[in-house]
């Protein structure tokens, strides 16, 4: 009989962190409302000046400072934030060991020494006789 044990060693990693990500270029697009029901409004144009316009009409729907335009590089900036917590494997090892099954042929029973144990049903009989 055979006994089997994984072992798995593993790290957690757990961190605060922040990405900046900055965003430049023209855009087409069809605005409609969240529950879709026609159409709301068209937009084209550059990224930041669109974004430069809806920042000063207060219409941008961000909390206050998300995003800032550089005017200069007409590039909108936002910087993102989160957490991240995680495990990971670093390395594992299988132990195998082995017991030596107790006999279960009697001198007295009718077993024949070459039979298979009691629970065991062949798939097939061979009747070839070679």
């Amino acid at each position: 009989m055979y006994f089997c044990r994984l072992c798995i060693t593993e790290e957690e990693y757990s961190a605060d962190f922040s990405v900046e990500v900055r965003f430049s270029g023209r855009i087409s697009a069809m605005i409609s409302t969240r529950n879709n029901t026609g159409y709301y409004k068209y937009m084209e144009g550059d990224l930041a000046t669109i974004f430069a316009e809806a920042l000063r009409t207060n219409t941008i729907g961000a909390s206050s400072g998300q995003f800032e335009v550089h005017e200069q590089t007409q590039t909108v900036r936002t910087v993102l934030t989160g957490k991240c917590a995680f495990r990971y494997g670093i390395e594992q090892h299988v132990n195998v060991e082995q017991e030596k099954l107790t006999s279960t042929f009697s001198p007295t029973s009718s077993a024949k020494p070459n039979e298979p144990p009691p629970r065991y049903r062949p798939l097939f009989v061979s009747t070839n006789t070679h």
